[in-house]
């Protein structure tokens, strides 16, 4: 159900193309340089939608107290975006996907404390009580990891089983190097 979400990720948004996978997704799902069942997908949010690129980077400002500034702006803005664009956007997506009948939700992390985080209690064929593998996937984002160097991987539905609907067919995958 992880790959599901982040194939749902980056075509559920605008900002779709301004999203990069990271860490284990990246080679797991876009690489298939490891094989493993994803608990977390990490992505970063290209800085520069965000209005953070150039002469705006954090890394261009000319005083400490000017790059704290404006990290602290990143990381609102990065919030905002999360809140306001990609989790309404994934939670639409989801929600065509996944029959009514079954239980699901997309809630804010609770544990970060820079409120990027969303997690995706999925449906599960184990009973209530089973501990033997969580139920839910945990998507990290952010905006203060760059997304250079990166490439575009296709990924086909083959790779990740059938889905119902089609509308997440064929989606871009940035993968670091």
């Amino acid at each position: 159900m992880g790959l599901l979400v982040a194939r749902q990720a980056v075509p559920a948004s605008d900002l779709g193309e301004q999203l990069t996978f990271k860490g284990g997704t990246s080679l797991s799902k876009g690489w298939k340089l490891i094989d493993r069942f994803s608990e977390d997908i990490d992505i970063v949010i290209n800085r520069g939608v965000l209005g953070f690129d150039g002469d705006n980077a954090p890394e261009a400002a000319p005083s400490k107290k000017q790059t704290r500034k404006r990290l602290d702006a990143l990381r609102q803005a990065c919030q905002k975006c999360v809140k306001e664009d990609i989790r309404p956007a994934l939670q639409k997506a989801i929600a065509a996907d996944i029959p009514e009948s079954l239980s699901w939700d997309l809630l804010d992390d609770p544990a970060d404390p820079d409120g990027q985080t969303l997690l995706f209690n999925y449906p599960t064929a184990f009973p209530a009580g089973a501990v033997y593998l969580r139920r839910a996937v945990k998507i990290e984002m952010g905006a203060r990891s760059d997304t250079d160097p990166s490439t575009i991987i296709g990924s086909s539905a083959e790779s990740v089983g059938s889905l119902r609907h089609g509308q997440v067919a064929e989606p871009m995958i940035q993968g670091y190097f």
